[in-house]
């Protein structure tokens, strides 16, 4: 993995609005064979994203569903409020570490980790 000693560092990047814009400062068009693989890889990537979509929202379902339908745990978290402000700050916490993370990526891996 990481070395102890490693710095993690972080790069901007500035990413063009709009394909003229990309144009004008040397960023290359996407380039497709025909049509059809434009629109076959366009479908994957639609079909690819709602699936993660899906996913994550039956996982909310199935979350939601067990916090009311459970009553030892319906009980847990009314009798502890403590609880809950907890998942409110860490969601809370969450999001604006998100916010102000959002242009940063991590310094290139080592290759022994993707071996």
């Amino acid at each position: 993995m990481f070395s102890a000693g490693a710095a993690a560092e972080t790069r901007k990047v500035e990413r063009p609005q709009n394909w003229k814009e990309a144009g004008d400062s040397g960023w290359a068009q996407p380039v497709y064979d025909s049509d059809t693989q434009r629109r076959a890889i366009q479908r994957d990537f639609l079909t690819k994203v709602y699936g993660i979509l899906a996913v994550q929202l039956l996982f909310t379902c199935a979350l939601c569903a067990v916090f009311m339908f459970v009553e030892p745990i319906q009980y847990f978290v009314v009798g502890n409020i403590w609880f809950t402000l907890l998942l409110f700050v860490l969601a809370i916490a969450n999001l604006i570490s998100l916010f102000f993370c959002k242009n940063m990526y991590p310094c290139e891996c080592p290759t022994s980790v993707h071996e």
